[in-house]
Order: structure tokens, then sequence, then C-alpha cells
């Protein structure tokens, strides 16, 4: 395993948290990127706390969140349905 993968690891779960608290996550990206590693563990147990709060999942589902569309590019000129996502509406 690479040094990289934690923080590949961080961006990922900030990607899929992004749509529902939005520019927070920048933030608590940019924070875990100029943390030590013991900043980086608090992030990292902060980060699982809001995925099991906003990405809720039973430990026998292998349910895979994909990010949703930008609003500008999920809007037409024909409203054709609603994009969810976590079980919101986006």
């Amino acid at each position: 395993m690479s040094d990289s993968t934690p923080s590949v690891n961080i961006r990922q779960l900030c990607l899929q948290l992004k749509p529902i608290l939005g520019s927070k996550m920048d933030k608590i990206y940019t924070a875990y990127m100029a943390e030590d590693k013991e900043g980086q563990q608090q992030i990292e147990h902060y980060l699982q706390l809001l995925t099991a709060e906003y990405l809720p999942s039973k430990l026998e589902q292998n349910k895979t969140f994909l990010l949703p569309p930008a609003k500008e590019k999920a809007a037409g000129e024909y409203h054709i349905g609603t994009v969810e996502y976590a079980g919101k509406d986006i």
C-alpha cells in the first residue's frame, strides 16, 4: 500500500459528501492535506462519522454511491426527473 492511498480514500469520501455538505468538504479536504499524521487521523474519524450520518448503509449492503452530476449539467429544456443522492433530492 502506497503513502498516497489514505489521501485518495479521504478525497473520495469528501467527493461523496460534497453534494450534501457543499463547500464545507473542500475546506475539510484542504485541512486534511495541511495536517500532520495525528491531525489527519482526527479528520479521518470525523469523515467516517459524517459518512455514517449522511450516507448510511447496512453492513450486508454492498451499495455503490455514484457522484451526482452538477445541477448545471443535469438541467435541461425538459424536466425528466429528479436527481436523488443518499436519499435526498439534489
